[in-house]
């Protein structure tokens, strides 16, 4: 049986990844490989140096090209930064069936006014999500098609981006000689590949822990109720241990790994964390656990308290039944789930991807969140993008590798 095969990109501002999965048939997802290399090039997960980002894309080509020995010509790609925000538009029509019922075009036509809401030209859009509808302006319900009224609304929620880092983000792409097909929001995407069904519905926040930039998606009353990005990452954490204790950036990333944590406990004054020498001129420094771990924790419980702040406003707080769901490489920090526990008063936990098809445990990890999700986000929504039909035509089929022999007989020919 043919298979169509579909690629996700991630550029982070510390890693990137690439994996590549086989829809052997309507409704499955194969995971066949997830290759992730050294980012450079960004900065707070928006593109800084356009050729050095490419270099890191084809990099990753590269890396899974061999594994796979296959050539990608067409890739989704995951959008984050700190520029990412969501905004709440709706449309109204009047119900045009017989006997003032709303019609399934009715509906449609909802939709696509609430879509079409005018972004400040400086803002692409992203997504479009459906929220709810009422009727009447007033009632809300689930899907008004065949209720009687004289009006329906749609109220959605736009997902939008800034659309110069979004285009530097594509240019750097498309420099690596591939295309860009499908573009996701990456909290969208880390919750698609970590949330059962029951947590949506009970009400649940996914927060995505990247190394330049957090991002956060929000489910609450039965829909995605809030989306977006803060400009703080684990980045910001080795920078702040970098400024405080005088070390160089690998160093810091590497006492931050071996010895770092999100909460301070009195016994780690009386513990020493060692920083590892990384040359001869650098040799191995001794710090208090305590300091470090200080350093730490100001800056997550920092970050947790903004999102605090922001899910409090938009009364999000007391929906999140469900609790949190700590994604990407941040959640591998000692003590982080109970540290965003005390900050956002709900329950915490890491998350790893559910629901793909005999996955390996090497890539059920809380880094791999994004983009497994936006293999997941490709595969239910390629067939309907815009001005493409077919999942195959969308992602064109991935081609065999030329062999060494067959490219020296073509240059000869």
């Amino acid at each position: 049986m043919s298979a169509d095969l579909i690629a996700a990109l991630e550029i982070g501002t510390s890693q990137a990844r690439i994996a590549l999965a086989e829809i052997p048939e309507p409704g499955l997802l194969a995971v066949r490989s997830v290759q992730t290399v050294r980012s450079s090039g960004l900065r707070k997960s928006q593109v800084v140096d356009v050729a050095s980002a490419t270099r890191v894309v084809q990099l990753a080509l590269d890396k899974i090209e061999e594994t796979m020995d296959c050539a990608v010509e067409e890739v989704s790609l995951a959008v984050s930064g700190s520029d990412t925000q969501a905004s709440p538009a709706k449309g109204t029509v009047p119900a045009s069936g017989e006997d003032r019922s709303v019609t399934r075009e009715d509906v449609d036509r909802a939709l696509e006014l609430a879509r079409d809401v005018q972004l400040p030209a400086d803002r692409e859009r992203l997504h479009t999500v459906p929220q709810r509808f009422l009727l009447n302006e007033t009632h809300p319900v689930d899907d008004p098609a065949g209720m009687e009224a004289a009006s329906v609304t749609a109220q959605v929620l736009l997902v939008h981006a800034g659309q110069t880092p979004l285009r530097n983000l594509v240019r750097a792409v498309r420099g690596a000689e591939v295309e860009v097909g499908l573009q996701a929001f990456s909290g969208i995407c880390a919750g698609l590949a970590v949330l059962p069904p029951e947590d949506k519905g009970q009400g649940v926040a996914v927060i995505d822990l990247g190394g330049g930039s957090t991002n956060y998606l929000v489910y609450a009353r039965g829909h995605i109720a809030a989306a977006g990005s803060l400009p703080v990452g684990g980045d910001h954490v080795t920078n702040d241990l970098v400024q405080g204790l005088g070390l160089s950036s690998l160093r810091a990333e590497r006492l931050k790994a071996d010895h770092g944590g999100a909460l301070v406990r009195e016994q780690d004054r009386f513990r020493k964390a060692k920083a590892p020498a990384v040359s001869a001129s650098e040799p191995e420094r001794e710090f208090s656990l305590y300091d470090v771990r200080a350093i730490m924790n100001a800056r997550m419980d920092e970050l947790f308290q903004m999102l605090a702040e922001r899910f409090q406003r938009e009364e999000l707080l007391e929906s999140l039944h469900a609790g949190v769901v700590l994604t990407g490489g941040g959640a591998y920090m000692r003590e982080v789930a109970e540290l965003a526990e005390r900050a956002l008063g709900r329950t915490c936990r890491v998350g790893l991807p559910v629901g793909f098809a005999a996955l390996p445990s090497e890539w059920c990890v809380p880094e791999h969140a994004t983009v497994l999700g936006l293999l997941r986000y490709t595969a239910l929504n390629g067939a309907t993008h815009p001005g493409r039909s077919g999942i195959g035509r969308l992602f064109r089929r991935l081609l065999p590798r030329r062999t060494r022999d067959e490219e020296l007989a073509e240059e000869e020919a």
